[in-house]
């Protein structure tokens, strides 16, 4: 497969999970409703952003390739926590959605989600995992953020909005008062994803080698 339909498909996957990610964004019931979870929104809402977290990863590598300072110890690191951030929370997005309800069904009165998930809710366990995200994922997309913004070959806007949509949806999810900043910051976030995923795979996209260095590609649009 050459490098440019390479770039492509990575970029389309992108894409998707930045389109996937807003969706989701746009009908997520608050998880400080204790009705939430009866709502008919709650599993779909729990698919769409758990396809997004599956196909980040993979999109992520065509990232990575188009960055000039791949041995950044900082950008390593930031792919390394957000692909593991983001595949971890394809289970914490599984259990939210179906074991979840499941278990608020069996309640005498209707919970929350974020009643279940403290130190003495019945799935403890499931706040456990919502723990890669907050200590791999969220940085890890920040220090992406940082890389496409320092690195200035894809778009920085689309940086910026990375790592501001990212901390705008994690304190939605955290702040019970601020949940509203979930609905905006996902959609933030999401359209940062789809921003470089079509950079990516613009169609005037061109393969070219760094002046800095013959090793790493860079992607620019033209």
């Amino acid at each position: 497969m050459s490098s440019h339909v390479s770039y492509s498909w990575r970029g389309l996957i992108l894409f998707a999970a930045g389109i996937l990610w807003i969706a989701s964004s746009l009908i997520h019931p608050s998880d400080f409703d204790p009705f939430a979870l009866f709502n008919p929104f709650w599993i779909p809402t729990a698919i769409l952003i758990a396809l997004a977290y599956l196909l980040i990863p993979f999109g992520l590598i065509g990232i990575q390739r188009t960055l000039i300072d791949q041995k950044s110890k900082l950008t390593r690191i930031g792919f390394i926590f957000t692909i593991i951030g983001s595949l971890s929370s394809v289970l914490t997005s599984l259990a939210f959605g179906f074991v979840a309800p499941h278990v608020a069904r069996q309640l005498t009165t209707p919970t929350a989600l974020f009643d279940l998930i403290k130190p003495d809710g019945q799935l403890m366990w499931a706040g456990l995992l919502l723990s890669t995200y907050i200590l791999l994922f969220l940085p890890g997309c920040i220090l992406v953020g940082r890389a496409v913004i320092v690195e200035s070959v894809l778009p920085q806007s689309a940086g910026w909005l990375l790592t501001i949509g990212v901390v705008m949806f994690s304190l939605g999810r955290i702040v019970p008062q601020l949940f509203i900043l979930t609905s905006i910051g996902g959609v933030v976030f999401g359209i940062a994803w789809s921003w470089l995923g079509y950079a990516l795979c613009l169609s005037k996209a061109k393969v070219v080698h760094s002046s800095k260095s013959k090793d790493y590609p860079q992607i620019k649009t033209s």
